[in-house]
């Protein structure tokens, strides 16, 4: 049916929902979200909702997620301060946009954060590498940390 739009492996967005093709069937097509839910979504709310094909258009804003002990996150100013450096200094992000950090979800022993970047291309290849790069100062923000206390 939505062979020639949507194929499985696209990020789509149709009404609330928001993911990866993992199937398209007569019934449903099944994503899986951020948090890795599986959610079918009914293709009638399909043919009657507007839906974005985000794989479409791939775009130079991507994120980082990751999450600290909340030992360690307590010193997000410190992380920043560490980290902010390294990505407005960086030759592959555009410097247009300034990197966000974006404390996303606190738990009862860990906060989990992102990093809204923009990179100077749109290359899946440039978006992993900048995010291992970016995870490994983390890291040793992290072992520091720790270590010193």
């Amino acid at each position: 049916m939505f062979s020639d739009q949507l194929s499985v492996g696209d990020r789509i967005k149709v009404g609330d929902y928001k993911g990866r093709i993992m199937d398209i069937n007569f019934a449903n097509i099944v994503l899986q979200n951020e948090e890795d839910d599986i959610v079918m979504v009914p293709n009638n709310l399909v043919f009657t909702q507007a839906i974005v094909n985000l794989s479409a258009h791939r775009s130079q804003l991507f994120t980082i997620k990751f999450e600290l002990p909340l030992s360690v996150a307590s010193d997000i100013k410190t992380l920043e301060k560490e980290i902010v450096p390294i990505l407005t200094n960086h030759p592959n992000i555009d410097q247009s946009h300034t990197p966000k950090l974006i404390v996303q979800e606190v738990g009862k022993d860990y906060v989990k954060y992102k990093f809204e970047l923009y990179a100077t291309t749109s290359s899946n290849r440039l978006h992993r590498d900048i995010e291992n790069e970016i995870l490994r100062e983390i890291l040793l923000f992290e072992h520091d940390r720790i270590k010193s206390s």
